[in-house]
This record gives C-alpha cells, sequence and structure tokens, in this order.
C-alpha cells in the first residue's frame, strides 16, 4: 500500500527527489494545456509525492479558456510563483484598472493562452528546481532574491545574471540540449517569452528524463 505526502512536507525531512520523479506531472500537465486548460497555481504544495511520481491536487482552481463562455474574472494563483507582467496580463487589474501603463497584454482570454500555458511552466519548473536541488545551492543561488511580487518590483523571472550559473547547471542537466535557451528565457522573464515565442514547444517535450532521447 502506497501512501501520498504533500511535496512540501516532504521535502522539509528529505534534500530533493529525483528529477524523473515529475515526468508523469509533466506529460498531465501537456495534456490539460492541449485542452486549453491551465492548473494556474502549481506550487510545492499543491504537489503531492509517493516516493514515485509527483501528481496535483487542489486543481478545482484550474481555469479553462472557451471561446463560448465569458472571460475569466477571478482565480487563485500564489504570487511567489510567477511574476508581476504574467500577472498584469492574466489580471489586468492586478495593479490599477488595466489601463495606461497597467495594460501589458491582450485583452481577450484567447489571446491569453499563451501566457497562461507559461504561467503554469514558469511554476512548474520552480516547483521542480526546487525539488530537485541542494537545499544549500540552492539557498546560495537565491541569495538576496526577492522572488515575491510586489508592486513595481520583480517584473523578471527567477534567474538572473547573478545566479545564472546555477540555473544554467540545472538546465544542462535536467533539460535537452536544444532546449536550453527555451528554458533559460522562460526563467529569466517569462512574461517575454510568452510574448514572443511563435508556438512554443511544451516543456514536456523539453526535459530531460532518463531514458528519453535528448
Amino acid at each position: 500500500m502506497s501512501f501520498s505526502y504533500s511535496l512540501s512536507d516532504y521535502l522539509q525531512n528529505i534534500s530533493s527527489i529525483n528529477p524523473a520523479h515529475f515526468e508523469n506531472a509533466v506529460k498531465d500537465l501537456q495534456t490539460l494545456h492541449k485542452r486549453n486548460t491551465y492548473l494556474i497555481d502549481i506550487k510545492l504544495a499543491n504537489l503531492t509525492y509517493d516516493g514515485k511520481n509527483v501528481n496535483f491536487i487542489d486543481v478545482d482552481n484550474r481555469v479553462r479558456i472557451d471561446p463560448k463562455k465569458p472571460n475569466i474574472t477571478k482565480f487563485n494563483i500564489t504570487l511567489c510563483y510567477t511574476t508581476t507582467k504574467l500577472l498584469r496580463v492574466l489580471i489586468p487589474d492586478f495593479f490599477g484598472d488595466g489601463s495606461g501603463s497597467f495594460s501589458l497584454g491582450p485583452k481577450t482570454d484567447a489571446e491569453k493562452k499563451s501566457y497562461f500555458k507559461v504561467s503554469d511552466e514558469y511554476a512548474f519548473l520552480l516547483a521542480m528546481i526546487i525539488a530537485t536541488s541542494k537545499k544549500d545551492d540552492l539557498k546560495r543561488a537565491f541569495y538576496g532574491r526577492n522572488v515575491g511580487v510586489k508592486k513595481n518590483r520583480e517584473f523578471h523571472g527567477v534567474m538572473n545574471n547573478d545566479n545564472q550559473s546555477y540555473f544554467r547547471n540545472w538546465i544542462q542537466a535536467h533539460v535537452k540540449p536544444k532546449f536550453h535557451s527555451n528554458i533559460a528565457s522562460i526563467l529569466r522573464d517569462p512574461y517575454e517569452y510568452a510574448q514572443k515565442s511563435s508556438n512554443p514547444p511544451y516543456l514536456s517535450d523539453m526535459l530531460l528524463f532518463k531514458g528519453s532521447n535528448a
């Protein structure tokens, strides 16, 4: 009989877990994205772990883009797993009324799909990196870096010029070589990646798991 634990609780006592145990979860995420459905609030606390596989929980908050229904107006999202610029697209009045300098993105939900997709992928990457990294190394990478979202701060992603060596090492170990630049771009600025990428690959196709073809 197997038991599942909250991944955030599990990591209180275990330094890190096998990256391959995220494979099923990221494939499930691709399936949802192909159905225009987005989990929105991916984080360690919304993941479980049974020793072999990571799974999503608390998915009632998910968003489905349906052109036949009114635009989405409300959903929950954990601020430290996103960026200000993404929020200003997904929630136009996050820091204002959605007009003027606050209007950084498209207005209809159909036009927001790439931003919802990249928002999920950015949060998934953060959770996976945290869960698969030795804590001392991770602390050094995040030293002096506030990854929370506050007004007029944290417009870009978690990767920057000061900590890029750590994240590039992680990318080299866990991402297929031809997609290194994609993952680096997501971690540096997920908003810009969503804005500029035309038909970007799914995260599940970019990550490198044991037995995968590079």
